[in-house]
């Protein structure tokens, strides 16, 4: 039952950490679009010479770092995908062991109960 309970563990926090790359993924890609269309409506107003200077920098500064933390949640993301693999293959191992276990206790348990008597 341990073993069961193990697997049981590792493939929900698979699922979490999949889950969790999921998620960083979509707030990434929803940053980026935001930065690039205010760089959109910056570029289009009516404001002339410095003012409108002074937006485009700020757009800009606000477009690196938004790429910064979008190149931070690609590698949070991958992280976390290598993190569920890796979880997912304990799981697997703890399920084949566990199956394998049960196979020796069946065999042995087997050869103990006579069947017909002995030869």
């Amino acid at each position: 039952m341990e073993a069961a309970r193990q697997v049981a563990t590792l493939t929900d926090q698979a699922h979490t950490a999949s889950a969790r790359a999921t998620e960083i993924e979509k707030r990434a890609c929803e940053g980026g679009a935001q930065s690039r269309a205010g760089l959109g409506a910056a570029g289009g107003g009516g404001a002339r010479g410095g003012a409108q200077g002074q937006v485009q920098l700020e757009q800009a500064e606000r477009l690196k770092r938004v790429e910064a933390e979008m190149i931070q949640a690609r590698a949070a993301t991958a992280a976390a995908r290598e993190e569920a693999a890796q979880l997912r293959g304990q799981a697997e191992a703890l399920t084949n062991q566990h199956a394998e276990l049960m196979r020796v206790i069946q065999d042995r348990d087997g050869e103990r109960s006579p069947k017909g008597g002995k030869k």
